[in-house]
């Protein structure tokens, strides 16, 4: 008996080399590819949210060196449009990352049932974890709070101008 060990996803299946068959190995496989791709998903997030912050420096020094004061207020609807399309960047992403993981417990499933005699429960998500709601995660998850803070912030600065409170 050996221990197949797949070492991207941290699952130890105990199965017996002379049990080993082309359907495990394909499932390995396909795990494989919807592990990278949940990868690249992450990868693409990460650049994305760095793009964001760029230009939002970008626009806020431009808004700080602006010559007057209309020039800063039309620039607000920009900043939170950019903000928005990144927020649905970032949630799309993330929703697609869950479905890849999903898919790959599916496989994970095929083979705990192949080899009965494993005892890992949970794979890449809990079990818990239902289809249903799986948009709301997506776009109100942890790593995306950041968003509508970022919203709130520059809609109450831009009241704040507008009212002339900050000049």
């Amino acid at each position: 008996m050996f221990s197949l060990f797949h070492p991207d996803v941290n699952v130890e299946v105990n199965i017996p080399k002379e049990k080993r068959d082309i359907d495990s190995e394909i499932d390995w496989k396909i795990i494989d590819q919807l592990h990278n791709a949940v990868l690249n998903f992450s990868r693409n997030s990460m650049q994305a949210k760095k793009i964001m912050f760029t230009l939002l420096g970008f626009f806020v020094t431009a808004m700080i060196q602006a010559p007057n004061l209309c020039t800063v207020v039309r620039w607000f609807p920009v900043v939170i449009a950019i903000v928005l399309l990144f927020w649905a960047f970032d949630a799309y992403t993330y929703f697609y990352q869950e479905k890849l993981r999903a898919a790959m417990d599916v496989r994970f499933e095929a083979l705990r049932k192949r080899y009965p005699g494993n005892t890992a429960d949970d794979y890449t998500l809990p079990k818990d974890r239902q289809k249903k709601g799986r948009f709301w995660r997506s776009v109100f998850n942890g790593s995306v709070l950041f968003y509508p803070v970022i919203v709130v912030a520059v809609t109450v600065c831009w009241v704040l101008i507008v009212k002339g409170v900050i000049v």
